[in-house]
């Protein structure tokens, strides 16, 4: 909605792959769509907590996500940093 509303090339996102899997989205079309709009890659990560899942629900009383170093949670940033170079991405991260 926001390029909607604003198209200007200079508008871009701050992205990360832990947001992605705190609402349990694959994050890879996530960059395959928005790759040019990508102006700098957060580096977090996060692993989901499937057993609290499993038993409590993503509106239950226990967290089912807990805030990772990259390369400890359940981001794939093998490909993650593939997709970002096929597109271009020659940011920071």
């Amino acid at each position: 909605l926001m390029f909607n509303e604003v198209p200007d090339e200079n508008l871009g996102l701050e992205w990360e792959p832990c947001h992605q899997l705190v609402y349990l989205i694959d994050p890879i079309p996530q960059i395959r769509k928005w790759a040019p709009r990508i102006f700098h890659v957060h580096g977090k990560d996060a692993t989901v907590r499937w057993d609290v899942i499993r038993e409590h629900g993503v509106f239950g009383r226990l967290p089912f996500v807990q805030m990772r170093t990259p390369g400890f949670g359940d981001s794939d940033w093998t490909r993650v940093i593939s997709e970002l170079r096929l597109a271009g991405y020659k940011g920071a991260i």
